[in-house]
């Protein structure tokens, strides 16, 4: 006869045996673990999380038919699912913070050792300072110049910084802004993130499923009866699908802090 614990192991074994390819996502550079360590804990916390999400979505589902005697074929029980979108906002979340954490630690010193990032800087500030009709903005001037205990180059950065961690980077353009600035140049990082103009990323997709989760429930009926089931009036969402959109956000992140990891530990 079946112990509770073998049991209990039964439904954890079938419940982690679906892949949800977190094992692919790219290691973190033995440079992002040494200069990097605040935006590395804000990414190990956001794999974890999603991670935990989907297999406890995994587990609740076959729990769940289990005891109403179902197949756990087929579409995913309402509780489950919330748990598979959950996993999607901790991801999201994860690459805006650490994204976030990577600007104000590693901007400042950027311009210094890469000259893209000194021409941006550049470019930025000249748009920053510019008035009307292409004159200087006096107020912006001034707001430089008489910054207390900076210089005004000082001060125009800590403008920069703020203007790049305003506001949540939960868009593809936004990413792209982000990555641009801290100098990311590779092929293989920037096709992924910067959106095409007949063709569509991950990263859209990904952040076009977060904000109708965050923003709106996941609710695309608002109209309908109150007593319509709410599984009826919600986008449905799957494993696979959620799983690989949390791969590319997280994937994307550590690609991103590795690529400016190794330019900070070469310029030691």
């Amino acid at each position: 006869m079946p112990t509770e614990a073998s049991v209990a192991r039964d439904l954890l074994y079938y419940s982690g045996a679906r892949d949800s390819g977190f094992d692919r996502i790219t290691e973190a550079d033995d440079a992002a673990e040494v200069h990097l360590r605040e935006v590395q804990n804000a990414i190990r916390a956001a794999n974890e999380s999603s991670d935990n999400a989907l297999f406890l979505a995994g587990v609740m589902n076959r729990l769940l038919r289990k005891a109403d005697g179902k197949s756990t074929a087929g579409r995913w029980t309402a509780s489950a699912v919330d748990s598979v979108r959950s996993a999607l906002l901790y991801a999201s979340a994860g690459l805006d913070v650490s994204l976030k954490r990577l600007v104000r630690h590693a901007l400042p010193m950027l311009p210094d050792i890469d000259s893209r990032v000194e021409v941006r800087f550049q470019k930025w500030a000249e748009v920053k300072m510019q008035g009307t009709n292409g004159s200087i903005d006096a107020q912006a001037l001034i707001r430089v110049l008489m910054t207390k205990g900076e210089s005004p180059r000082d001060s125009l950065m800590t403008a920069w910084v703020a203007d790049l961690t305003a506001g949540s980077a939960q868009s593809a353009q936004r990413v792209a802004e982000i990555a641009q600035a801290l100098g990311v140049t590779d092929p293989s990082i920037m096709k992924r993130v910067q959106p095409g103009k007949s063709s569509r990323t991950v990263l859209e997709g990904a952040f076009e499923a977060r904000n109708l989760i965050a923003h709106e429930l996941d609710v695309i009926d608002p109209d309908a009866e109150v007593r319509k089931r709410l599984e009826n009036i919600r986008q449905y969402r799957g494993h696979d699908e959620i799983a690989a959109w949390c791969v590319e956000l997280l994937d994307l992140t550590q690609l991103i802090a590795n690529n400016v990891a190794k330019r900070l530990d070469a310029a030691v």
